[in-house]
C-alpha cells in the first residue's frame, strides 16, 4: 500500500512524544548557554521550520537572543550572520545527521571557533546518533524517533517537543511546562480526525494557503511543504497571517482553500481575517484549541486539536502547545490528499531522506 510507513509513523506521533517528555529531561539542563549569548538555529527543508521554531521559542521563553538561518545561507554568506569575536552558538539541526549544507555550515562554525572568531558550543539535534552530524559537533542531542518514509511526521513533532522542554530546562517555567505536558496527554485528539480530514482532502481546490503568526508560522510553512513533499501540490504556499491581506489575497478564489492557523495572541485579528476571505469566495479551513471553537466554527471547515485544553489546569493553551498538536492535522491532511492524488508519501518523486551534494 503506498504511504503505509508515512500513516504508521504519524500515528506513532503519540507514543513519542511521552518518550521524549520522559527521556530528554535530566540530560536537557547539559545542554547550557552563557548569559547574554546569541544562538543561532539553522536546517534545511522540515529541519529549517524547526530552526524558526526553536529560534522563535528561545526568544520568548529564556531571555537569550535568538536567530534562524538557512544552513545554506550560514555556509555561502557567513558575514550575514557572524560577526567576528562573536558570543554565539549554533545549533544545528538534521533528521539524519547526513544533509550535506547542515554539515558544511558546522565546519563553517567550527573553523571560524578554531580562529577565535567566533566563541561559543556548537550543538546538534538529530535522530541518527552514529552520524556525520553528531560527530562534529560538542554534544548531540538525539531524538528517539526512526522513520522508513522520505518525508518527516513524527521526527518533526518530536524534535519540536524537546526543542520547548530545552528553552525550559534554561529557564524553567512552571505554568508552560503544564501546557506542554498537556498537550502530550492530548496527543490522540489529532490523530481522531483522520477520517474527516479525507473529506477535506477531495475538495475540488488547486491552491493552498497556510497562515500563521508567531511561533505558528513555521508550521504554516510546514503544512505546505507536507502538501508540496507527499501530494505533489505545486501552488502550496505559506505566509504569515495578516501579510496575507497585502497583496496576496488578490489570488483568492473558490479554488482557494486558505488554512488557518489559530494563535492565542492574534485570534481576535485572525477572525476578522477568516471572514473577509469567506467573503472573497476562498474556501476556508481553520485549526484551533477549544477555547476557540467559536471562532473556529465561523470558518467552513474546522478541526480542534485538542479535547478541551483549556479546562482544569489550563486557562490558554500556549502557542507552542498548539504548534505541537496542529502539525499532525496537517500532516493527516497531506497525507489523505497524496492518496486522492495517486501519490505515494512514502517514496515523494525526486526526493531522498537527506539531502547529499
Amino acid at each position: 500500500m503506498h504511504g503505509e510507513h508515512t500513516i504508521r509513523e504519524i500515528f506513532a506521533q503519540p507514543d513519542l512524544w511521552q518518550r521524549v517528555r520522559e527521556g530528554l529531561g535530566a540530560e536537557l539542563d547539559s545542554f547550557s548557554f552563557d548569559e547574554g549569548q546569541e544562538v543561532i538555529f539553522t536546517g534545511c527543508g522540515s529541519s529549517y521550520h524547526l530552526a524558526e521554531t526553536g529560534a522563535n521559542l528561545f526568544s520568548q521563553w529564556t531571555g537569550l537572543r535568538a536567530r534562524f538561518v538557512p544552513a545554506s545561507e550560514l555556509v555561502l554568506y557567513p558575514e550575514l550572520t557572524f560577526r567576528d569575536r562573536d558570543r554565539v552558538a549554533l545549533v544545528a539541526l538534521s533528521r539524519t545527521g547526513t544533509t550535506s549544507e547542515v554539515l558544511q555550515a558546522v565546519e563553517a562554525f567550527r573553523e571560524r571557533r578554531a580562529q577565535g572568531r567566533v566563541a561559543g558550543p556548537l550543538y546538534g539535534v538529530t535522530c541518527t546518533g552514529e552520524s556525520p552530524l553528531a560527530g562534529a559537533c560538542d554534544r548531540a542531542l538525539l531524538i528517539p524517533a526512526r522513520e522508513a518514509s522520505v518525508v518527516m511526521t513524527q521526527a518533526f513533532t518530536g524534535t519540536l517537543l524537546a526543542l520547548a522542554l530545552w528553552a525550559l530546562a534554561v529557564r524553567p517555567d512552571a505554568e508552560r511546562a503544564a501546557a506542554l505536558a498537556a498537550a502530550v496527554r492530548q496527543a490522540e485528539a489529532p490523530l481522531r480526525q483522520s477520517d474527516a480530514l479525507k473529506a477535506v482532502a477531495e475538495l475540488p481546490v488547486k491552491h493552498f494557503v497556510f497562515l500563521g503568526g508567531g511561533l505558528l508560522h513555521a508550521i504554516a510553512r510546514e503544512g505546505a511543504l507536507k502538501l508540496q513533499e507527499m501530494a505533489l501540490e505545486p501552488s502550496a504556499i505559506a505566509y504569515h497571517a495578516l501579510e496575507y491581506r497585502h497583496g496576496p489575497k488578490s489570488t483568492v478564489g473558490p479554488d482557494t482553500l486558505v488554512t488557518m492557523l489559530l494563535t492565542g495572541v492574534g485570534a481576535s485579528y485572525e477572525a476578522v481575517l477568516l471572514d473577509e476571505l469567506k467573503g472573497l469566495g476562498a474556501r476556508t479551513l481553520v485549526i484551533a484549541g477549544a477555547d476557540q471553537a467559536a471562532i473556529a466554527a465561523r470558518a467552513d471547515h474546522h478541526f480542534l486539536c485538542d479535547a478541551g485544553l483549556a479546562a482544569g489546569a489550563l486557562e490558554a493553551p500556549s502557542d507552542a502547545s498548539r504548534a505541537l498538536l496542529y502539525t499532525p492535522i496537517l500532516q493527516l491532511l497531506a497525507y489523505h490528499r497524496s492518496v486522492r492524488n495517486g501519490a505515494d508519501p512514502d517514496a515523494p518523486r525526486h526526493l531522498s531522506r537527506s539531502v547529499i551534494l
